[in-house]
This record gives structure tokens, C-alpha cells and sequence, in this order.
């Protein structure tokens, strides 16, 4: 199968398309870009443990002037 080919049920209902699966090892997969992303952390890995699920931090952008300098 090519990247891109098959959903699981899970990722076909997820309105945010926010879970990803693939193949890390494979540079032109979506999840491997997103994995590489400077939003990319994992839990416990200060640990040495070696998660297989990655988390990407939200984005917030300012949208009025106060928002903007508080």
C-alpha cells in the first residue's frame, strides 16, 4: 500500500484529520513529515522511553491588537 491509500475507521471520522499513521521510516510520508515538525513532542521522552504516538502543539495566532500585547 502507498501512503495515503487506506484510513482506519478513526482516522475517517476525525473531522480534524488529527491522527495520522504511516510509515515513520519512509521520508515522503505524511506521517514522517509530520513527525519531523518543529510541533512535534512526545511523552516521557527525557525518559529514554520510546514512544510510538507523537502529539503536535496547537497553534494559537493573535487575533486582535490586545490579544496581541496583552
Amino acid at each position: 500500500l502507498r501512503d495515503g491509500d487506506f484510513q482506519t475507521a478513526c482516522q475517517q471520522s476525525c473531522p480534524a484529520r488529527a491522527i495520522t499513521f504511516g510509515d515513520k521510516n519512509d521520508p515522503d510520508s505524511e506521517v514522517s513529515r509530520r513527525v519531523r515538525s518543529k510541533r512535534e513532542y512526545t511523552v516521557l521522552e527525557e525518559i529514554n522511553q520510546k514512544p510510538s504516538v507523537h502529539y503536535l502543539k496547537l497553534v494559537r495566532t493573535a487575533s486582535t491588537e490586545e490579544e496581541r500585547h496583552g
